[in-house]
């Protein structure tokens, strides 16, 4: 979000002194470009960024910026999955970067899914499988999220049940267990009734661009708690 100053501008002097001031690299005084800068609108030229955001909640006269809170949620960086289930004639799947575990007994995981997609209403009664991707499947992450390749070849298999793909870092495969709405998005729980994992490199997510994760080099020893809950009392 910007902030357009009003009233008296602040004195370039002790902009420059503050922490602000080194994040200006637009300006070389306050409000004057550069030489070789494309000249800009007065109002958009003498706009401070801020490197953090200056409005985080909606105060009823000024409603949240989506664009920017996309922008902001995209700094948490995750996991690709894409869920698969199988539709009326052939399996379909979607990708999803929204996964996280639940519970460990029982064994839940929950996807949350824009109510918006094809087979958002086949996982309120059918069983699919959470496919979390290796880093070499960047184009299957691609595929599903809406940039369908016809040549492509999909390596479905067969599941216990629901189909899922094959060389991935690991998959689940569940039954409906809940549904929650969640905004224009449904919050979907499925139970656990079968899983594999497999060594390798991970997909991630950051910033709204692809990245490797790293598998660890040495593989942590394993515990009790839930994986996706860090050891919060651990030095207690």
């Amino acid at each position: 979000l910007g902030f357009a100053p009003t009233g008296t501008r602040p004195n370039p002097a002790r902009l420059s002194q503050s922490p602000l001031g080194s994040r200006l690299p637009r300006f070389s005084g306050f409000g004057t470009p550069r030489p070789n800068e494309p000249r800009q609108h007065p109002a958009r030229r003498n706009r401070i960024r801020f490197p953090f955001c200056a409005e985080s909640l909606r105060n009823g006269s000024r409603p949240l910026n989506t664009y920017e809170l996309r922008t902001c949620l995209g700094c948490f960086g995750t996991g690709v999955t894409v869920v698969t289930v199988q539709g009326p004639s052939e399996p379909r799947g979607l990708t999803v970067n929204a996964f996280t575990s639940v519970s460990l007994d029982p064994p839940l995981v929950l996807v949350s899914i824009n109510k918006k997609a094809r087979s958002h209403d086949l996982l309120r009664a059918n069983p699919f499988a959470i496919n979390v991707l290796a880093s070499d499947q960047e184009h299957l992450a691609l595929n599903f999220a809406g940039n369908h390749d016809p040549k492509l070849e999909i390596p479905w298999r067969e599941g216990k049940a629901a189909p899922y793909l094959g060389g991935t870092v690991a998959h689940f495969q569940c039954e409906p267990h809940e549904a929650y709405d969640g905004g224009d998005h449904t919050l979907f729980i499925g139970r656990i009734v079968h899983f594999r994992y497999n060594d390798g490199d991970a997909l991630g997510y950051f910033r709204s661009r692809f990245t490797r994760l790293a598998e660890p080099r040495v593989a942590a020893s394993p515990g009790t708690q839930d994986p996706f809950e860090l050891p919060y009392d651990a030095y207690e």
